[in-house]
């Protein structure tokens, strides 16, 4: 994640609420199983993307993972792109796309992992 081995930064908005906002700076190459993990490119990220199940999984970018809906925020739509806001949980970024754009973002992920 993002914010692994990070010391927490603290961010105040203007409700009062704060939030750690610390992220790790810069590409740190990691290993998994004794192998070097590759950096995805465009096609990788669009690949990745379409084999998710965005009616049942969520981009938890707080989290830098995919998770299923009942382990992240409260405000999920059961069609289209769920994406955690990671200053806010209560809040689906994803909450602004509509139906005919969200049929358009899938189409340009799709032609993009081709």
């Amino acid at each position: 994640s993002l914010q692994a081995d990070c010391e927490p930064e603290w961010w105040q908005d203007e409700s009062g609420r704060w939030y750690d906002v610390a992220m790790r700076q810069g590409r740190r190459p990691t290993r998994r199983g004794g192998q070097q993990r590759r950096l995805l490119d465009l096609k990788g990220f669009a690949r990745f993307l379409m084999n998710t199940r965005w009616d049942e999984q969520v981009f938890s970018i707080r989290q830098g993972n995919v998770v299923n809906m009942h382990e992240c925020c409260r405000c999920l739509r059961p069609f289209g792109i769920n994406i955690e806001d990671p200053l806010d949980e209560t809040r689906n970024l994803g909450c602004t796309v509509n139906t005919q754009n969200y049929d358009r973002l899938r189409a340009a992920i799709a032609e993009a992992a081709a």
